[in-house]
């Protein structure tokens, strides 16, 4: 029986912030652990292969292999989530909006950090996600204050320009939908962000690829 049959081999590519080709200097701060053309399978390592190197199979530690292969399934979805609120905010920037523009900054942020792995680009559009989750969950609680007759009342007169909704029934439940929605996206980013591996901790390890033999 092959080895390739007795042992899962997970993909990733060259990109992936965990991989540090033959070529590549490491900086000072970062401990670089070589990864070896596999030969054995020992369990505490996990064989990856890369893709863009021939028919390259390195061994690397299993939290780091994991780690790899998260970044790996995460980073289409966060750019998409990134274009997604990119293409908004400048639909409300064109309609004059500072913040539109200001949003806009943010979320063209955490598109370049998906194509470069960085961490202080991608903490500018987690900040972001967390305003938004924020400017959700308080638009809950002023259409849960307005159920107040006194609060509606004084809402009245103070902006009689601005309309409301007789029943506040559907604003309620949307706003939760678009809360909780939201907050699962911040989660989500939140998870990718501290996938991305850190300069000079300890802990971060990258795995050298090398060159098919």
């Amino acid at each position: 029986m092959s080895r390739q049959t007795e042992t899962e081999i997970a993909t990733i590519t060259t990109d992936n912030p965990y991989v540090m080709m033959d070529n590549q200097d490491s900086d000072n701060d970062t401990p670089v652990v070589t990864a070896t053309v596999v030969s054995t399978f020992p369990s505490q390592t996990r064989t990856i292969y890369i893709n863009g190197l021939g028919n390259t199979c390195v061994e690397v530690p299993s939290e780091l292999a994991e780690k790899a292969l998260q970044i790996q399934s995460m980073g289409r979805g966060i750019k998409c989530i990134c274009y997604v609120d990119l293409v908004f905010n400048l639909v409300y920037m064109l309609y004059g909006s500072v913040l539109g523009f200001i949003f806009s900054l943010a979320s063209a942020s955490g598109i370049y950090s998906t194509y470069y792995q960085s961490r202080s680009l991608l903490t500018c559009y987690l900040c972001y996600q967390y305003i938004m989750v924020l400017s959700k969950l308080l638009t809950i609680v002023f259409y849960i204050a307005l159920t107040d007759s006194d609060v509606r009342n004084t809402f009245h007169e103070n902006y009689p320009q601005i309309p409301l909704p007789e029943n506040l029934v559907a604003p309620i439940f949307m706003s939760s939908m678009l809360f909780f929605i939201q907050t699962y996206i911040a989660c989500y980013v939140r998870k990718y962000y501290n996938l991305l591996p850190k300069s000079g901790e300890k802990k971060y390890f990258v795995a050298r690829a090398l060159p098919s033999v």
